[in-house]
């Protein structure tokens, strides 16, 4: 089982841990939160069942199940009620579904990571003296090197070495839990 697998398990086993909500926080919705913890409690549960418990609207409780089915959070079996002869849906917990989640976003943070280093280690800065602002050639030039802050005169910086090495330590760090 790889780090990643191991890692999002025992996440999922502490689902009130900060990671994993702000995770789904992040993609699906802070909103979503409280029906989450309830249905990861529950083997599997009607949507009816699910408004009554959150003692909200039942299609304020659908817009949140549909946007975490979006996201593979959970899974829905229609089934028809033998009363009315009307189909409800049942809805559960699909723990996979974090783990497919935390993937995508360390991912898209990679990348991103992986932008800012480029960008870092390539592009010319100008910064005044204060280091009030720092800014690229094109933004300095237009405001004619002038600090936007202090009115200084900006000056050409050097790659920001420290910073460039947090990236890469950000990065390699993101690379080995993925492993």
């Amino acid at each position: 089982m790889t780090r990643l697998k191991l890692m999002v398990t025992k996440l999922m086993l502490d689902f009130d841990n900060g990671i994993v909500e702000h995770m789904v926080s992040e993609s699906v919705g802070s909103d979503v939160l409280p029906l989450l913890r309830k249905l990861k409690r529950k083997k599997e549960v009607s949507e009816l069942e699910l408004a009554e418990i959150m003692e909200a609207d039942v299609n304020t409780v659908r817009n949140q199940l549909y946007r975490m089915h979006q996201h593979n959070l959970v899974f829905s079996e229609r089934r028809r009620d033998e009363s009315n002869g009307w189909y409800v849906y049942w809805w559960g917990f699909q723990p996979k579904g974090l783990q497919n989640l935390f993937t995508r976003l360390s991912k898209k943070s990679l990348a991103e990571l992986e932008k800012k280093l480029q960008r870092e280690s390539s592009t010319t800065f100008y910064a005044c003296e204060k280091n009030c602002a720092r800014l690229e050639f094109e933004d300095a030039y237009s405001i004619e090197f002038r600090c936007p802050e202090c009115g200084e005169l900006m000056h050409l910086r050097e790659a920001d070495k420290d910073r460039i090495q947090v990236l890469k330590r950000q990065i390699a760090a993101l690379k080995a839990t993925a492993r």
